[in-house]
């Protein structure tokens, strides 16, 4: 029988998770459905606001999720994006880290829901919707 303590968990489809192998700084993002079972050295990190990864609640996080009719705005977007994927291919289970456009933003039209990224963060707002009495003002910079 075995005595093994350590707590798997469960990654739902359209769910996702890091984690950071303390002994070689390697972060992965779990993507679901699969299950994680964390070793002595791994630990469930977050990125808050402020910056620094911290230690989280052992507990999936769902994908950010676009509806039709919005938008997300997607911070330091991945830096190999496949055509159909709004923030780079992956695959269920364990995903190593992507490279990323730092310091750069993405705009994501919904519909879509797509997994962060260690460094990403993504806002989801309403489209915007210009009735007969507004404008826009669009400037075009680079090359068209």
């Amino acid at each position: 029988m075995s005595t093994d303590t350590r707590q798997k968990i469960p990654v739902p489809r359209r769910f996702f998770l890091w984690s950071l192998n303390e002994t070689s700084g390697e972060i992965l993002t779990h993507v679901g459905p699969t299950e994680f079972t964390p070793s002595a050295n791994d630990r469930i990190v977050r990125l808050p606001e402020t910056g620094g990864f911290q230690q989280a609640a052992m507990e999936a996080r769902p994908f950010v999720i676009a509806r039709d009719g919005e938008y997300a705005i997607l911070t330091n977007p991945a830096a190999d994006q496949g055509a159909d994927e709004p923030n780079a291919t992956y695959v269920p289970g364990g995903n190593k880290e992507r490279d990323l456009a730092l310091g750069t933003k993405k705009i994501i039209p919904g519909p879509c829901a797509f997994p962060l990224w260690p460094g990403q963060s993504a806002e989801v707002r309403p489209a915007h919707k210009l009735t007969p009495n507004h404008y826009l003002l669009v400037e075009v910079m680079g090359v068209v």
